[in-house]
Formats: C-alpha cells, sequence, structure tokens
C-alpha cells in the first residue's frame, strides 16, 4: 500500500487492503518493485526452454479450481488406473511425436487464444458491452477447443499400433472430464479476476528468450509462476508448473523451471 495512504499517528484506521493481502497469504502489499528472473531447462537435460509462455500470477489458480470443484453439483471424474497407464507410455523411435502434427498444432493455437481471451476478460468492466462481446466469443472459443481436442485425440488413435486402444479410452475419458469442467469451471474467469482485484496486482504473461530466460519487474510480495511444456516423448502427458515465489524490493530473486519442480500430468 502507498505510504499516502497509511494511517497517521495516533489515527488508527483498518485496512482493507492489509486484510485482502493477508487472506491472499501475501507476504507484502504495494512498493517499490522487486526484480524475478526465471530461467527454464528442459526436463531431463540442461537444454533452455527458448519460446516457453510463463505467467506470474498474484493469487493461488489451483485454489480457485480447487473451490469450484467442491462447489460442483457432481464429482470430478477420476480415471487413476488409466492416468497411469499414459504416464508409463512412450512413443516409439518411429512414432512422429503428437506436437508435429496439424491436429496438435490446431489444438494448441486454440488453448493459447482461449487462455489470451481468458485473460482479456479479466480487466473487462463485467458490466460493460465489451465484456459480454468477449465473453460470447469466449464461450464459442472453448467450444471449438473442445472440438480440436476430439481431433487431436483422433489423430492420435489414428496412429495405430499399441497406443490406438489407449488414445481410444483417453479420448472417451477425456471428453467426460471437459464436460464436467465446462459446467464446474464455469465461473474460474470471474472468481480469478475478483481474486487478482484483491491483491491490487496485476497478472503478467511473458515468452522466455532464445536463452530460456525473462525477467520480470513484481510487486513485493507472493506470487505463483505457472507455465506448461508438452512431453515430447508421451503424447498424454505435459510438464506442468505452479510456482510460488516471495518477491521483495531488495534482493533479486532467481527462479529455475526445471523437471525438479515440475509435475507431470495429463493432457486432456
Amino acid at each position: 500500500m502507498p505510504s499516502s495512504e497509511r494511517p497517521r499517528r495516533g489515527v488508527p484506521r483498518a485496512r482493507p487492503g492489509a486484510i485482502l493481502c493477508a487472506a491472499a497469504g501475501l507476504a507484502a502489499c504495494g512498493g517499490s518493485a522487486g526484480t524475478l528472473t526465471i530461467r527454464a531447462e528442459r526436463p531431463g537435460s540442461r537444454t533452455p526452454l527458448a519460446g516457453l509462455q510463463v505467467t506470474a500470477l498474484p493469487v493461488d489458480a489451483q485454489v480457485v479450481l480447487d473451490t469450484l470443484a467442491r462447489q460442483a453439483p457432481s464429482p470430478k471424474p477420476a480415471f487413476p488406473a488409466l492416468e497411469a497407464e499414459m504416464r508409463a507410455f512412450r512413443l516409439g523411435q518411429d512414432a512422429t511425436p503428437t506436437g508435429d502434427s496439424p491436429a496438435e498444432r490446431a489444438w494448441q493455437g486454440t488453448r493459447d487464444s482461449l487462455e489470451a481471451l481468458a485473460d482479456t476478460l479479466r480487466h473487462l468492466d463485467r458490466a460493460s458491452v465489451a465484456y459480454r462481446e468477449a465473453y460470447e466469443r469466449l464461450r464459442k472459443l472453448y467450444d471449438r477447443f473442445g472440438q480440436r481436442a476430439v481431433e487431436r485425440d483422433r489423430s492420435l488413435a489414428a496412429g495405430g499400433g499399441d497406443n490406438r486402444d489407449l488414445a481410444l479410452r483417453a479420448a472417451r475419458a477425456a471428453d467426460s472430464l471437459r464436460r464436467w469442467e465446462q459446467t464446474a469451471y464455469a465461473g474460474f474467469s470471474e472468481a480469478l479476476r475478483a481474486a487478482v482485484r484483491h491483491t491490487r496486482r496485476d497478472i503478467q504473461q511473458r515468452t522466455l528468450d532464445s536463452t530460456g530466460r525473462v525477467r520480470l519487474a513484481l510487486q513485493p510480495g507472493r506470487w505463483w509462476v505457472e507455465a506448461r511444456l508438452p512431453d515430447p516423448d508421451d503424447p498424454f502427458e505435459e510438464y506442468f508448473w505452479s510456482v510460488p515465489v516471495t518477491i521483495t524490493p531488495l534482493v533479486p530473486t532467481v527462479l529455475p523451471l526445471t523437471g525438479w519442480t515440475a509435475q507431470r500430468r495429463w493432457r486432456h
């Protein structure tokens, strides 16, 4: 909080911003910016991850998702045996990684557009015409994303071989999970937008340079850095980072994104 907003000496005054900061688990609010340098390496090697998109959020988005999941009318579908089977899968030497297929590129492009539009919505006035128009585009884009996901799954299944049966079962499971998420997470953009607004800080999204690095100027406090990377050896899995970091204005912070700090999860 800027110094001009601090209560005068001898005149106690409640500070809603401070309460919100504490509720969000933040170390500090306002103040001069600190420096965060993110450097990423491909899991299992020292190769820099040039071009990786990273997002710095002043709240933990997973907490928002977990809250919505608890409030959902039905429990989240679970496929532990299938997920274990997908996690153990590895492409054969002669197989073409799905990341090189047109269906995979279309799916990734639609997902990136969906995330960019959702980020735009967080910064619009909910009562404005622009918000209503953007929300309608988001709804249509989400439908297209579901279609692209089905096409991606079919493309994988069409590859034949040992992965055909697994791909078909994964496609059916993913379709049921996406239907659940469309209902359960319908309010995610608005809930995240509200949580971010309470912190009085903005989400930042950047792309790592050719050395796998990027430097951000962030307000002091607790941040969560998110990024995702398709597993080149497993078309069903991705590496996902959601790493908390505390920023201070006095000491520059370096955050490594490696295989040790990532979790592998189903790319549904």
